[in-house]
């Protein structure tokens, strides 16, 4: 028994020192472990991107329109015209492999007043347009199915009151908030003894979404600069030369879920510099302002007609 506690103690004596060995030979850090620090995960938001579409169907869709042109003269006198009318899209074909449709544009009810008297050329203004997009906003085909005659007064209001390119080019790719585009557009007017010119150059931006109208909308903005140019001769006056800058703000609201239009705003401003062959020249601004706001859509029968 002796011999077996000797052995024992020998056991222990050898085995804490073993023990006392295998601990010095260990770094501070195993010998008394410290609660790691945390370092906080950065979570980076996930960008929305969307894709922006025009998705058209079968039927009409009408819009309440108004539009008002300020004409300001050089000594401050005013005079603003009033448009209003029920804007008419009436789908005829929609080709969804070729993500294309085509479809008639032009007023119904449409009322215009120059101050106190109502033009008679609300025919002539109204033209008939037959129009191709791509679900993109690109313009396809343009055709007037009509060819009513225009007097001066109808000829030089047409541009400000006709039924306007309500569809603007959106990008291809997905985009997220912030996002810009451009275009560029030539517009030309005849005119009795003249042509008008509208070179304007638009600069998009997609604004955000919002819950609005219905639904949820994509913002589109869109800021617009030119140049006005024109030359007129009518018979038995000498000739004038008009030219000015042409600035403008547009907002429009699609519909993310139907792709459609459900509402626009837009203004531009031009002052209009003119220079007749002999004497003084003058300079007058015109102010446009302009709302469209969706009231039915993928009606299938509506009895509007055109107003002529």
């Amino acid at each position: 028994m002796n011999i077996l506690n000797q052995i024992g103690r020998t056991w222990l004596a050898f085995a804490s020192l073993c023990a006392l060995s295998f601990l010095a030979a260990l770094p501070a850090a195993a010998q008394q472990e410290k609660p790691k620090d945390v370092v906080p995960k950065v979570v980076v938001a996930k960008e929305e991107r969307y894709t922006l579409r025009y998705k058209p169907q079968l039927g009409t869709t009408l819009y309440d329109a108004e539009t008002i042109v300020t004409h300001t003269l050089e000594n401050g006198d005013k005079f603003p015209i009033i448009s209003r009318a029920q804007l008419v899209w009436k789908n005829i074909a929609v080709d969804l492999q070729k993500s294309i449709w085509t479809f008639d544009r032009y007023y119904a009810r449409l009322s215009t007043t120059d101050r106190d008297t109502t033009i008679k050329e609300i025919g002539s203004i109204n033209k008939v347009s037959r129009l191709t997009f791509s679900m993109d906003g690109q313009e396809i085909h343009h055709q007037v199915i009509d060819t009513a005659i225009l007097s001066e007064d109808a000829q030089f209001l047409a541009y400000f009151f006709r039924a306007p390119r309500m569809i603007l080019p959106l990008p291809l790719a997905m985009v997220t908030y912030g996002a810009n585009w451009v275009d560029d557009r030539l517009d030309t007017v005849t005119v009795p003894g003249g042509t008008f010119r509208y070179s304007t150059h638009y600069a998009y931006e997609f604004d955000g979404v919002r819950d609005t109208l219905g639904g949820v909308a994509a913002i589109i903005t869109c800021v617009e600069t030119g140049i006005f140019t024109g030359i007129q001769k009518r018979i038995g006056e000498q000739q004038l030369l008009f030219h000015g800058p042409i600035t403008g703000r547009d907002t429009m609201y699609l519909n993310l879920l139907t792709g459609r239009i459900v509402r626009r705003d837009s203004y531009i401003n031009i002052p209009v510099h003119v220079e007749p062959e002999h004497g003084p020249s003058s300079s007058d601004i015109l102010d446009v302002h302009s709302s469209y706001v969706l009231n039915r859509s993928n009606i299938r029968s509506t009895g509007v007609q055109r107003d002529d």
